[in-house]
């Protein structure tokens, strides 16, 4: 799958390999669903670390179904409160080509 929109730069590094981020260290990357907004989006993530960061530099990893299921097992009030409601988020992507910000 080639990487194609997102909120962040990246490059390839090799074939179909591309970095994490070429965003500055001091920029956090937020809990996402990694390519989500494709059709087709890829099956498996492989992540590697070439030069460790001398602090910070977490990758967290969590399943938003688990995340869910917490939530309700201590607020079941709250999570049928937002279905009820419809609530959702979008995040709306520029295109690279027109710039701006996403």
């Amino acid at each position: 799958v080639q990487y194609t929109g997102g909120g962040g730069p990246r490059n390839i590094v090799l074939g179909p390999i591309y970095n994490s981020t070429d965003s500055p260290p001091e920029f956090i990357i937020p809990f996402h669903h990694e390519m989500a907004y494709l059709s087709k989006f890829p099956q498996k993530l492989i992540f590697y670390c070439d030069i460790e960061p001398a602090e910070n530099g977490e990758t967290p990893i969590l399943i938003s179904n688990e995340i869910i299921k917490a939530i309700r097992e201590k607020n079941a009030d709250f999570i049928d409160a937002i279905q009820q409601k419809g609530i959702r988020y979008i995040r709306t992507l520029c295109d690279k080509n027109v710039g701006g910000e996403s």
